[in-house]
């Protein structure tokens, strides 16, 4: 495609996007265009597209709405919108649908949020939010993840094997004796 037809292209799609009234589709819009923006009509669509994302009722669809758009924000954008889906994340009612607020902005989330995001829901739910935040753990937090998956923090035996499995490739070498044991006590039988 020419240039000047790329650009003509692009200005229809902006227009049509901002013109969307409906919040959700707007937001999601405005974040696909923004890559292909110049910088002053990208950080413009930016602005708008967190404005349509926080104007959405739903928590769920908010949360899934301003992970998206945290990757195409300024760096001070990317430090306070985190914080701001998390508290989101935390309010939504049913326990898988806040496990898979919580999994989509797990990447986004600075180190001293990740620990408060994964100490929220139990048992599966648990081992979820565990997996989704283990490649994005600091090595330093990875002890705490791990006793989080062999304690009683995760009573069901499978769902506590899910997060070990899921643990493991992420763990510094010390911890493989640990992880191990974990393992092979879920594979004892339970005593009479």
């Amino acid at each position: 495609m020419p240039a000047q037809d790329r650009v003509e292209a692009l200005r229809a799609a902006l227009a049509a996007a901002e013109a969307t009234p409906e919040p959700s589709l707007r937001a999601s819009l405005l974040t696909a265009l923004i890559p292909y923006l110049t910088a002053d009509r990208g950080a413009d669509a930016q602005q708008r597209a967190l404005a349509a994302a926080n104007a959405v009722r739903s928590p769920e669809m908010r949360v899934e709405l301003l992970a998206r758009l945290i990757p195409h924000l300024p760096p001070d954008d990317r430090k306070t919108v985190p914080r701001q889906a998390l508290a989101v994340a935390v309010t939504v009612y049913r326990d898988e649908w806040r496990v898979l607020a919580l999994v989509q902005i797990a990447p986004h989330l600075p180190a001293d949020l990740r620990t408060q995001a994964m100490s929220r829901p139990e048992d599966e739910w648990q081992a979820q939010v565990l997996a989704a935040f283990a490649p994005h753990l600091p090595a330093s937090s990875l002890p705490h993840a791990l006793a989080t998956a062999t304690a009683t923090a995760i009573s069901d035996p499978y769902w506590r094997g899910v997060a070990l499995v899921e643990i493991a490739p992420h763990r510094p070498a010390g911890l493989l004796g640990e992880a191990l044991a974990a393992a092979a006590a879920l594979a004892e039988p339970a005593g009479p």
